[in-house]
């Protein structure tokens, strides 16, 4: 069995990536306003969401502030883990 340590980074960058992503689209958020709460591209945020690039540990705090979540839901316990994502349902981007 081969062992890669970037291959093992790659899919932490693209599970964390898509879980920016789906908490994003379920609080009816466009890449561009993230975008422009982080004070970065949205061609970054592309990244992020994708995987491409790695986010620091202070960038993705302050994207779990923005969504008013634990930064701890981007990060599951063990492999396969599914995360409860309610706290949406009662999220500021989805009160009327």
């Amino acid at each position: 069995i081969e062992y890669s340590v970037t291959n093992v980074s790659n899919e932490r960058d693209k599970s964390i990536g898509c879980m920016i992503r789906l908490i994003r689209k379920a609080s009816q958020m466009t890449q561009s306003d993230l975008a422009e709460k982080l004070n970065i591209s949205i061609q970054q945020v592309h990244k992020y969401e994708i995987g491409e690039n790695s986010i620091s540990a202070l960038k993705l705090q302050d994207i779990a502030d923005i969504f008013g979540c634990d930064v701890n839901i981007f990060y599951p316990k063990k492999q396969g883990e599914v995360r409860n994502i309610d706290f949406l349902i009662d999220g500021p981007f989805l009160k009327d």
